[in-house]
């Protein structure tokens, strides 16, 4: 059923673009890791729109849960500033 997964999408709690990467805090139950995580990357012109998608859902309960930062250089995702 759609509704049901739409529940499991979480969204990215922040994105910052720098220099050398891109980190993403996304939400996590202990065991998130940049593995998890698919993306797909668009060009038109000189823009860039980057997607990403968890591939697994976290279902860990560790004391660490909560939000963890993904760092992904720009060389990870395909894309040339």
């Amino acid at each position: 059923r759609t509704d049901v997964a739409l529940q499991e999408l979480k969204p990215l709690s922040a994105a910052v673009a720098g220099g050398e990467a891109l980190t993403t805090t996304v939400a996590s139950g202990g065991c998130t890791q940049k593995a998890d995580f698919a993306f797909y990357v668009e060009r038109k012109g000189e823009a860039v729109t980057l997607a990403f998608g968890r591939k697994r859902v976290d279902t860990c309960r560790s004391f660490a849960t909560g939000r963890v930062e993904l760092v992904f250089t720009w060389d990870e995702l395909g894309v040339q500033l």
